[in-house]
């Protein structure tokens, strides 16, 4: 597969409301209101950004120590402040939860279902609270490395993390067990945050090049650098909806959160070695995944749908889906990680999902996560 990947940077306006920013720390984005929350570490508040009128104002304020990094769950935003998990409810803006983690700094926040992880920077442990129960307790004690941003890998059903110092790797984390392994190391220092983009490819923050590295979507290849000049950048999030990568600078002496989009410049052809990338708009497909998936797809022969999970693959709106294999449930998310259709099937065969915009969506059954692809 011959793949050359250039990558159009567009700055929209990042700095008009700089002089209100201080010491931003994390910056994540609710979907339902179309708004980023920054926290603003340097005056204990919160602040949200409507990027559509470029409107900056405060959502919360008096927070604490901090705050540093903000994961948004449902209509709460969660908050790590010093040792404490917060949350507010983002309608009313009341705060709903102060629960001493006994952490010595929360840091990176990132969840799965009703399970919010915690990183301890200092104490080197991952907290989990479960939101339904309300409990919560140490999932992982004494990392070697210090443990910085964190991050839920739907696709790949893990925790992903990376660390603060010289050399510092990336932990994988399995979520069956609590296992984890060093996924890969690298040459960078004082890695802060890391994102995943709508290719399943990843995004790491770093100060030792005070840069945006970007590493494939199995860590084989060395990471590039997309977005250099920054400022300490810390806890990156990248909007799979508009792809744009919102980076909080978190230096003193630049306060300041950039959105960077990344434009499609680019196209895709099928030919005898898989998807070639054109450096133009001329290929047959706009996107990597859209060719894998008719590549792949077209030059499959009905012997070998038989081992597919499911099929067709890509599916049309309104055509029945084929399972191979027996399951009792059938999920769908969007690459924000949304559940958007979930069905208890009964152990048929087909089904027809709910009609949806065009993309690239998660399916997993009972036995199965695989990538689908709706035309």
């Amino acid at each position: 597969m011959n793949i050359y990947t250039p990558i159009l940077l567009i700055f929209y306006s990042t700095a008009i409301y700089a002089q209100s920013y201080n010491k931003p720390e994390s910056v994540d984005f609710d979907s339902n209101s179309g708004l980023y929350y920054i926290s603003n570490s340097g005056e204990g508040s919160i602040l949200s950004y409507d990027p559509t009128i470029e409107n900056l104002q405060y959502f919360a304020t008096n927070i604490g120590v901090g705050p540093h990094g903000l994961e948004v769950v449902g209509n709460e935003l969660y908050v790590c402040s010093g040792s404490t998990l917060k949350a507010f409810d983002l309608t009313t803006q009341e705060q709903t939860l102060n629960l001493d983690l006994g952490a010595s700094f929360a840091n990176g926040i990132t969840h799965k279902g009703n399970d919010v992880f915690v990183t301890d920077f200092i104490g080197k442990d991952i907290y989990r609270y479960d939101i339904s129960s309300g409990n919560f307790n140490t999932y992982i004690e004494n990392i070697p490395h210090t443990p910085n941003g964190i991050f839920y890998d739907f696709i790949e059903d893990r925790l992903l993390m990376v660390c603060w110092y010289d050399n510092a790797p990336i932990y994988e984390i399995s979520l069956t067990d609590s296992s984890y392994s060093v996924l890969t190391t690298t040459t960078l220092e004082n890695c802060d945050g890391i994102a995943m983009d709508s290719n399943g490819d990843f995004y790491v923050s770093a100060w030792s090049n005070n840069a945006i590295n970007k590493f494939n979507s199995d860590f084989s290849a060395e990471p590039t650098v997309v977005v250099p000049n920054m400022s300490s950048p810390a806890d990156i999030y990248y909007n799979t909806a508009s792809d744009t990568l919102a980076i909080p600078n978190s230096s003193t002496a630049n306060s300041s959160v950039v959105f960077i989009g990344f434009g499609a410049s680019s196209s895709f052809d099928c030919d005898v070695d898989g998807c070639t990338e054109l450096l133009d708009n001329s290929g047959t497909y706009s996107s990597l995944e859209e060719c894998e998936a008719n590549c792949n797809t077209s030059s499959i022969k009905n012997n070998q749908l038989l081992n597919e999970a499911f099929y067709p693959n890509p599916l049309a709106n309104g055509q029945t889906l084929e399972l191979n294999q027996l399951t009792s449930l059938v999920e769908l998310y969007d690459l924000n990680g949304k559940l958007i259709f979930s069905k208890n099937i009964d152990n048929e065969f087909s089904l027809k999902l709910p009609f949806l915009d065009k993309g690239l969506y998660l399916l997993k059954t009972n036995i199965t996560n695989e990538k689908i692809l709706i035309q």
